[in-house]
């Protein structure tokens, strides 16, 4: 899409009333909680080997949700039952 800088503010105009009629609370991002943060120092096989021995998780232990910061991601794959399973993430700090 491409229009004229003097018609940029009734573009945007335009797209927030869009937005306030077709987009959701639930539609938005949700804050979530995450267990711990993971600095880039503890990424290492045997770190993560020990939240493995944590394992089985399922209900009454749940597996962990980690926060990995300045991670940037790659490439993103679909993976799993025709592309619907899961997605596969590849990053790099």
């Amino acid at each position: 899409m491409s229009c004229d800088i003097a018609d940029l503010p009734m573009v945007i105009e335009h797209m927030q009333q869009y937005c306030a009629t077709h987009i959701s609370k639930d539609d938005l991002e949700q804050p979530i909680e995450v267990d711990t943060l993971l600095y880039d120092h503890e990424w290492t096989r045997e770190e993560l080997n020990g939240i493995e021995k944590l394992a089985p998780f399922g209900v009454g232990n749940e597996e962990p949700l980690l926060l990995l910061e300045k991670l940037i991601v790659t490439n993103i794959e679909r993976v799993g039952n025709k592309g619907n399973g899961h997605l596969k993430l590849h990053a790099q700090l």
